[in-house]
């Protein structure tokens, strides 16, 4: 039955405050802590430029192209906020243009879509970061929509902004290739069985032709810094499956019970995480195939979504994997969630109420995973290093570290914040194995946790400087024990 005019205002009304909670959520998120390892990497790399083509020389998947040229143009004396701007709008437009495409089809899929998106936390973690990934998301979404309105409609305006997207988004960050091999796949069945296969190498041929040129500039020469299969931190290396990369991404993408914002010893892989996830694939695997009877294109699709992230895994068998490099497959898996449980309310009866409690039980997990990524923060580091600088009376600081790799960038992005970068002698391990380095600065995995006020490293003995130490800190601050008198 159509909806009456004064049905249609409030519904678009609700939509339009979904949409706004979603925006309010991320603007506070943005500017409520400071930069994590990652930004603080690429604000490094940042700082290397002397103009935007030098963006191309860095060769670290670390450096996002364009975000690492917005990060050089705005200086390293922007506010966190700023430096976290261009994700920040992009995180707020995503939901707004899935919102107004569901919309379009029907008012129920259109609210159920700006609910999904609005409320995930996985996208307002990655809407308040200053990296490429909220941006490239945007640019994702696009150019999935145009190669489907070239389909339907037949006007190059569609090609023109399809390739102009995946350009744009592999710029803002790599992992959008995922959908673009998945778009070749679905592109290949759509020509194919319209035996237009011109059409097919014209739509590809400018990203093929991108992609190749950026192979042989960048690509080829890329450095990773890490060795080890995918692990959220040092101490977790090389402990962690494949499987608990999927369950894991999986969890943070549903808002499951078992993920968790916070540095676990392991990701989750608990029986019941597995189950949803078993459930999930039944329910998706089920509906692709009736898609695949009634609208072969989109359930094309959905299974060359499926594929693309197999087909980079056994190609290039990379050595770092996260969850987020699978971020816009899981994207689209958002998407076909939203117009599932539309369906299903659209149905009324059980079917609708099902659809309800799922929505429910979504957006209860993704604010309890938003008040744990609040709570746990990507970490509290100024306190810390204000601390390290009003207690030493030397004018140089000699740190060491037991993550050497993290907290090396994170102190000297502090330092440099307050113009002392040139004081800090940082340490290894290895180069501090009889208590050269007068200050250990303890990396905590969780930052609620209880540390010992006496530790044993590199054969020398080091003193909690007592009295310091916030809730949410996540360094610890030691002093060589001898070295001074205000332990």
């Amino acid at each position: 039955m159509p909806l009456s005019r004064r049905s249609l205002l409030l519904l678009f009304w609700l939509l339009i405050v979904i949409l706004l909670a979603g925006a309010v959520l991320r603007v506070w998120a943005a500017g409520r802590d400071e930069l994590w390892i990652d930004e603080v990497w690429n604000a490094f790399y940042a700082r290397t430029l002397r103009s935007a083509s030098d963006a191309l020389r860095i060769h670290n998947d670390n450096s996002h192209y364009l975000y690492t040229i917005y990060l050089w143009m705005i200086g390293d004396d922007a506010s966190v906020f700023v430096m976290r701007l261009p994700a920040l709008v992009a995180g707020i437009l995503l939901p707004v243009i899935v919102a107004v495409y569901a919309w379009k089809r029907t008012v129920i899929a259109g609210l159920v879509m700006a609910t999904i998106f609005s409320f995930s936390s996985l996208l307002i973690s990655f809407a308040t970061q200053a990296r490429g990934y909220s941006p490239m998301l945007v640019c994702a979404v696009l150019a999935a929509w145009s190669l489907q309105q070239f389909f339907s409609v037949r006007q190059w305006r569609y090609v023109f902004l399809f390739q102009t997207a995946i350009v744009t988004g592999a710029l803002w960050q790599l992992t959008i290739l995922h959908l673009f091999l998945a778009l070749v796949l679905w592109s290949a069945f759509v020509c194919g069985s319209r035996r237009q296969w011109g059409t097919f190498f014209l739509l590809h041929s400018l990203p093929v032709v991108f992609f190749l040129g950026l192979y042989l500039i960048d690509l080829r020469w890329m450095l990773y810094h890490v060795n080890w299969a995918y692990a959220p931190n040092v101490q977790t290396a090389g402990t962690v499956t494949l499987t608990d990369i999927v369950l894991h991404t999986l969890s943070l993408t549903l808002g499951l019970p078992t993920a968790t914002w916070a540095y676990a010893p392991t990701p989750p892989s608990s029986v019941a995480a597995g189950l949803v996830v078993f459930v999930l694939l039944c329910v998706l695997i089920m509906d692709i195939e009736r898609r695949i009877r009634t609208e072969a294109s989109t359930g094309i699709f959905m299974l060359s979504l499926l594929f693309a992230p197999l087909l980079w895994l056994l190609a290039l068998q990379p050595k770092v994997l996260a969850p987020r490099y699978f971020l816009v497959c899981m994207l689209f898996l958002l998407v076909f969630l939203s117009l599932w449980l539309a369906g299903l309310l659209r149905r009324g009866g059980a079917a609708a109420a099902g659809g309800l409690l799922i929505l429910l039980l979504y957006v209860g997990g993704h604010v309890l995973l938003f008040h744990d990524q609040v709570r746990f923060g990507r970490g509290r580091y100024a306190h810390t290093a204000a601390s390290l600088l009003a207690a030493s009376r030397e004018p140089v600081l000699s740190v060491t570290s037991n993550d050497s790799f993290s907290s090396r960038k994170l102190l000297a992005w502090q330092l440099l914040r307050t113009g002392s970068l040139e004081r800090l002698r940082f340490l290894k391990p290895q180069e501090a194995q009889h208590g050269e380095a007068e200050w250990l600065l303890w990396a905590l995995q969780d930052p609620q946790g209880q540390v010992p006020p006496l530790v044993s490293f590199g054969n020398a003995g080091y003193l909690e400087v007592t009295g310091l130490r916030q809730t949410g800190d996540y360094w610890v601050l030691y002093r060589r024990s001898g070295s001074g008198s205000d332990q």
